[in-house]
C-alpha cells in the first residue's frame, strides 16, 4: 500500500510534532507530523526519510520543524525537510502521593490492581514506564557510621532509622502528565507485614533513567 500523500502546504517552516514513526526495514523511516501552530494547524504529514536511526518509539511526541520548499514552482516537486528537535531528556516524576497512608495489605493478588489497596498518584513529564520498590523502615542504632539492628549491646547508642530493601519490583506503563493506580501493599505475590515502609518509584524513558522520588507508608493488621 502505497505511504498517504502529504497535504500540499505552502513554502516556509512549521512547527510539528511526531505522532507516528516506522522502521521501514529499507534504511528509511516513515513518520507522521502532525502541525501544531499556524494556518495549517491540525493538518498531518506523512513523509519517508532517510538518515534515521535508533528506535523509531524514542520520536513519538518530540517537537520537530518541517521546511517546505518547492524549487521548481510546481506542487509535485516540492521537497520537504525535517528537524527533529532535541531530544527530551530524563522523565521527571513529581508529586508522588499515597493515599490512604495507612492500609491494609489485600490478601491475594498482585501488587497492582483497579479495585483494591491504596491509590498512588503521580506525574510524569513524558510517556515512560516507572519502576516501583518498597523498603522497610525500621528503627536502628548507630555504629560508626553505619545504622545496625538493635541489640542488647548497642542499646545505649545513638538511635537511626534503617531502610532495609524488599525483595521484588513492579513497574506501571505511564502516560505523559497525570497517572494513578491502587497499590494492594502485596510484593512478589506476597504481603507485606504490618509496619512502616517506603515506596522508590523511578521513571524510566529512551533508555533514560529520570531522579527516584519517595513516599511513606503504614501497613495495619
Amino acid at each position: 500500500m502505497a505511504d498517504p500523500e502529504p497535504p500540499a502546504l505552502a513554502d516556509g517552516t512549521y512547527d510539528a510534532l511526531v505522532v507516528d514513526a516506522e522502521d521501514r526495514g529499507d534504511g528509511t523511516m516513515r513518520v507522521e507530523l502532525t502541525i501544531v501552530a499556524g494556518p495549517a494547524k491540525g493538518e498531518v504529514v506523512a513523509l519517508v526519510s532517510s538518515g534515521w536511526s535508533g528506535d523509531p518509539l524514542d520520536l513519538l511526541g518530540v517537537p520537530a520543524t518541517l521546511t517546505v520548499r518547492d524549487d521548481y514552482g510546481l506542487t509535485a516537486s516540492s521537497t520537504h525537510a525535517i528537524r527533529v528537535n532535541a531530544l527530551p531528556g530524563p522523565p521527571v516524576l513529581s508529586r508522588l502521593s499515597i493515599k490512604p497512608a495507612k492500609f491494609r495489605a489485600a490478601k491475594r493478588g498482585g501488587s497492582i490492581s483497579r479495585k483494591t489497596g491504596a491509590k498512588v498518584s503521580y506525574r510524569v513529564s513524558q510517556r515512560a514506564t516507572t519502576l516501583f520498590l518498597v523498603t522497610r523502615v525500621l528503627p536502628g542504632r548507630l555504629s560508626g557510621r553505619r545504622c545496625v539492628r538493635p541489640t542488647a549491646r548497642n542499646r545505649g547508642a545513638k538511635r537511626c532509622t534503617r531502610f532495609v530493601k524488599v525483595r521484588g519490583s513492579f513497574s506501571h506503563a505511564d502516560v505523559a502528565g497525570a497517572n494513578s493506580f491502587r497499590f494492594t501493599g502485596r510484593i512478589r505475590k506476597q504481603a507485606l507485614k504490618p509496619g512502616s515502609y517506603r515506596l522508590d518509584a523511578s521513571p524510566r524513558a529512551g533508555g533514560k533513567i529520570g531522579r527516584t522520588v519517595s513516599v511513606r507508608f503504614r501497613i495495619v493488621r
